[in-house]
């Protein structure tokens, strides 16, 4: 089974670090950042607000493009902070 490392930059929650069994640190890019084997995937997370003012303002363009400078293995995850801000009770899992 390949080996998968996670870091996830220290202005994310340290939840993620720990259920991942990742790093807690700065990142220059994106969020997360994730090797598996001989590919590195970057990832940055919006809230559907931040995404919009993040369009707006080129701010997203500008981080996009750093990360796919950085490699083309880039994800943009938009999310509701509703979402992620409660627990449900029937699967375990973050929702409204």
């Amino acid at each position: 089974m390949p080996s998968i490392a996670y870091t996830i930059d220290i202005h994310e929650d340290a939840w993620f670090a720990l259920h991942l069994d990742g790093v807690h640190q700065a990142l220059p890019e994106g969020d997360f950042k994730i090797v598996a084997e001989d590919k590195v995937w970057l990832v940055e997370r919006k809230t559907w607000g931040d995404a919009y003012s993040s369009f707006r303002s080129k701010r997203l363009e500008d981080q996009l493009s750093r990360m796919l400078l950085a490699t083309p293995n880039t994800i943009l995850e938009v999310f509701d902070r509703c979402f992620s801000s409660r627990v449900c009770t029937r699967a375990g899992r973050l929702c409204c």
